[in-house]
């Protein structure tokens, strides 16, 4: 279950804490407290980047001593229904397990929880509500009470979330057990234990907000015309696709302790005395803000000013979306495709419009046609020429609407043909060195037709799905500013595996594409890019001046590495390699690292060094390629050091035959699964 789609407008959420003492049995390093603070934060976060002001949510605790001034048994509200703030954060951070061993009853907290969701102060009753409950195995149970609870969960129509905080024994029971029949049969109730959790919250997350509809009148003909012959009927437009924007950042000041913008103001100065200070405006005293009303829009034509209304011309144009004619649907070139997508549907209020609607787009459908159109948003707006494609569906018909360019929006690039070559004398030939050539072509072929994915759409992975696709960039700054609120002292994990859905070639296809990929490199003849001889120089720089230019920093090494590394860094020190690498490998550059390491290692090639050094060196680093989803990386570097190390340091090469442990890292090796190589690949290449 997805619980991304509790979060809709007008929701009530409320988080039911457990914080009694066995809360404080640690598990994987964390406590049971922790690691449902954790969640509680992440969902809390979630809510907040969200920015919408119709979801409230409220924190509650059970299980420590408390006078019950909240007027609910066994309960204590910690932060009242509001609008999730980073005050309600640091007071879930604060929480801490109970000292007292008392013995308590998690029935009359979810009771109390349910009565205080009931009251007016909790949303209105066409809210939506969410309870995430927070309880551990094995404990006191009211079996009694089961069918009493049920009811009341129906009635106040609240998604119970039951959080098992405990051993995965513990836990399984508990699912077969009291809570399991209290939620059977209950509309969005489930039972997660905090793996599960935590893999909901950390996955990324959507807030697709409703598009608003465009009320405009579809015509063909004059509208206004006395004779009445022109077809003119209600309809709605709304957004099929619209480009989401990464958030908004805002200016502080550096090291700022509290959370003050920097106040930004427009200011004018004088051209010529702009002309005459350079790039030193300290000298210059700026316009008064009186000037700002005696300044207007102009425009340059050659040497002189032209000034225009601050408006621009009004063109007298009427509000609507007007046919103007059919063109054939093959016509029509993906090119000229220009913004966004949109539907245009039929009023859902005129039954007119609806059947009038349904006629066309059925009849543009059979004839293969699309519709051409002028659409004015607001009467005197500029005028856009669209096309209309027919969407006929099980529950609606409807147009697809795409803005086309004019002449103006058009580039022109002429290319010169791939089956000949025009010589300057005006002869053309048919075999030249930039002409493909039969072979080249025939393998180019089949290699496209091996990547064709379209075959892929009933496998599990497919080959493209746009509900499991998400914009890397925008969730990556969402995960970073949930991380550096929590941790601001710690680097940033990995990203999340569904933020490289379909970013990388599937497994399978390139499997079985890798052998034809082959012969057309061969075929057009590619080679591995040469490298520049400023870095062919800087990577031979000798050991012992690396050794000397580190010996003069030696304080500075011993003490602990620092975490924060951007990712410009130097090359791995060559009498360092091991320290570095693993100091480096914990930061966010993770991918640099590595491929500085590869460099570092074939630099070591060159030179020779001892065999038990590099290969040292190499176990370490394989070891964390197959962790951090750099398997690729290393097998590329593995293939490279082998070819070198079989004319530049043979007692090498020799050390690694028949060495599994060194060799490719295979599909089941790698922690992202994103490696093709397969034991009997990974064998033969090592053999």
């Amino acid at each position: 279950m997805t619980w991304d789609a509790d979060l809709h407008p007008r929701t009530l959420v409320a988080f039911v804490v457990d914080v009694s003492e066995r809360m404080s049995i640690k598990e994987n390093g964390r406590t049971y407290l922790e690691q449902c603070q954790h969640f509680v934060s992440l969902r809390i976060l979630e809510i907040m980047l969200r920015g919408l002001s119709t979801i409230k949510v409220c924190v509650c605790t059970y299980g420590d001593y408390h006078d019950e001034k909240d007027g609910f048994a066994g309960l204590r509200i910690l932060c009242r229904t509001a609008r999730p703030t980073t005050d309600m954060l640091r007071a879930v951070h604060d929480l801490r397990p109970a000292t007292s061993t008392a013995a308590y009853e998690p029935t009359l907290a979810l009771s109390s929880t349910l009565d205080m969701m009931a009251t007016k102060d909790h949303g209105e009753p066409s809210w939506a509500k969410v309870v995430y409950f927070a309880t551990r195995p094995g404990l006191p149970e009211n079996r009694a009470d089961v069918e009493v609870f049920r009811t009341q969960l129906i009635d106040t129509r609240v998604h119970l979330r039951v959080l098992a905080y405990g051993p995965s024994s513990d836990v399984y029971s508990l699912k077969n057990a009291f809570w399991q029949r209290l939620i059977q049969d209950v509309p969005g109730s489930t039972i997660v234990s905090p793996e599960e959790a935590m893999s909901q919250a950390e996955a990324p997350t959507l807030q697709i907000p409703s598009s608003h509809p465009i009320n405009t009148t579809l015509s063909f003909g004059d509208i206004h015309a006395s004779d009445k012959t022109s077809l003119h009927f209600p309809v709605q437009i709304i957004k099929a696709t619209a480009q989401q924007r990464m958030h908004a950042p805002r200016r502080i000041l550096k090291d700022a302790t509290e959370d003050r913008d920097i106040d930004t103001k427009r200011v004018m100065y004088r051209a010529d005395e702009v002309l005459r200070a350079g790039n030193d405006l300290s000298q210059i005293a700026p316009l008064p803000d009186e000037c700002q009303a005696h300044v207007q829009r102009a425009y340059k034509l050659g040497a002189s000013i032209v000034p225009q209304e601050e408006t621009p011309p009004a063109i007298s144009t009427t509000a609507g979306l007007e046919i103007l004619h059919f063109v054939n649907a093959s016509t029509y070139r993906r090119e000229y495709h220009v913004g966004e997508t949109y539907m245009v549907l039929a009023h859902p209020k005129s039954r007119r419009a609806q059947l009038s609607l349904s006629s066309l787009v059925h009849a543009a459908s059979i004839r293969g046609v699309y519709a051409l159109c002028r659409f004015v948003a607001r009467t005197h707006s500029d005028p856009k020429l669209c096309l209309l494609a027919p969407m006929i569906e099980n529950e609606y018909d409807a147009f697809y609407m795409v803005h086309v360019p004019f002449r103006d929006d058009v580039k022109r690039s002429a290319f010169p043909p791939l089956d000949r070559v025009t010589t300057s004398t005006g002869e053309s030939l048919y075999e030249h060195p930039t002409i493909p050539t039969k072979e080249q072509q025939s393998r180019m072929d089949t290699f496209v037709d091996l990547m064709d994915l379209m075959d892929m759409d009933d496998h599990p992975d497919g080959w493209y799905a746009p509900s499991l696709c998400y914009h890397p960039a925008i969730h990556a700054l969402k995960h970073a500013i949930k991380w550096r609120f929590m941790f601001p002292n710690q680097p940033l994990p990995p990203l999340h595996p569904k933020l490289q859905e379909f970013l990388h070639i599937p497994s399978s296809v390139e499997a079985r594409a890798r052998d034809t990929r082959t012969a057309c490199a061969a075929a057009f003849q590619v080679h591995a890019p040469q490298k520049h001889p400023a870095t062919e120089a800087a990577s031979e720089t000798p050991a012992k001046q690396v050794k000397e230019d580190n010996s003069e920093t030696e304080t500075d090494t011993e003490t602990e590495p620092d975490t924060t590394m951007n990712t410009n860094a130097e090359p791995i020190p060559l009498d360092q390699i091991l320290p570095t690498f693993e100091a480096r490998i914990k930061t966010s550059a993770v991918s640099e690292t590595c491929q500085d390491m590869s460099r570092t290692l074939l630099t070591l090639v060159s030179r020779r060094v001892e065999t038990n050094h590099i290969m040292e060196a190499m176990h370490v680093f394989r070891r964390s390629a197959a962790e951090l989803d750099e398997s690729l990386t290393y097998n590329t570097f593995l293939r490279t050091l082998h070819s070198r190390a079989r004319t530049q340091h043979p007692v090498l090469w020799k050390a690694l035959r028949h060495r599994m442990d060194l060799g490719l890292i295979t599909h089941d090796e790698d922690a992202s699964r994103r490696s093709t190589e397969t034991d009997a690949t990974a064998r033969a290449f090592v053999a």
